[in-house]
């Protein structure tokens, strides 16, 4: 493997190197233009390099998938990459259309009849909406406690707050469960979200017991039956 010289600056600042000879295999599909970030993440002890445990070595982008089909099974714990969907996919899965930015995909989610758009973001897992606090303080009950918790957004501490949310939540003709929502007025997060054009994040919680697909060939969002 070579590291080339060549830099870049992800969206969380970090500093990225691209990488030569260094392949990453899901199944039979293979990725290989990993990049590696400088100075982050935890290191694996040479001891352990070669036993079967699992180790976290880094994250998928939604780049990695483009023109591809993932499907996300939460409930068996599987993943699945294709170039199409058949019959039965297409007629087991109710999509949404969505929008994409480089490569990613927003989704639109109704709150009290106003639709907005949502980037879909497997890392923003904890919670159902992450947005900014004006539109948080219409769609929350502002007479119920706010909770507080401190996550980590690729390295740095970030307060995040939360109520319940007091109107139902729709995908398309989906009415999701009733959950909270969150903001934070971490500024790098919330440039992030002007410079996507979206209201927020949503990530893994509406969807811990279902199989959703992420159509980056067609950009669309489905759940399926």
């Amino acid at each position: 493997m070579i590291i080339e010289s060549t830099k870049s600056t992800s969206d969380a600042g970090r500093i990225v190197y691209d990488t030569k000879g260094l392949t990453y295999h899901l199944g039979k599909f293979s990725i290989n233009d990993v990049a590696i970030i400088d100075k982050y993440g935890e290191s694996i002890h040479k001891d352990s390099l070669f036993t079967k445990t699992s180790k976290h070595i880094g994250t998928l982008g939604a780049n990695v998938f483009k023109n591809k089909i993932l499907i996300i099974d939460y409930p068996q714990q599987k993943m699945c990459v294709l170039d199409s969907l058949d019959s039965y996919w297409e007629g087991r899965v109710k999509f949404v259309q969505a929008q994409s930015k480089r490569g990613r995909l927003h989704i639109p989610l109704e709150i009290g009849g106003n639709t907005y758009w949502f980037l879909f973001d497997t890392g923003a897992s904890l919670f159902p909406v992450n947005t900014n606090k004006e539109l948080w303080s219409r769609i929350v009950d502002g007479s119920a406690k706010t909770d507080t918790l401190i996550g980590n957004s690729w390295g740095e501490k970030v307060a995040f707050y939360g109520r319940p949310i007091k109107e139902n939540v729709y995908l398309g003709k989906r009415l999701l469960k009733k959950s909270i929502a969150w903001y934070n007025e971490n500024k790098r997060l919330q440039e992030f979200n002007k410079s996507e054009n979206i209201d927020g994040l949503t990530g893994n919680a509406y969807f811990t017991n279902d199989i959703i697909v992420l159509d980056f060939k067609n950009t669309r969002f489905g759940i399926a039956d």
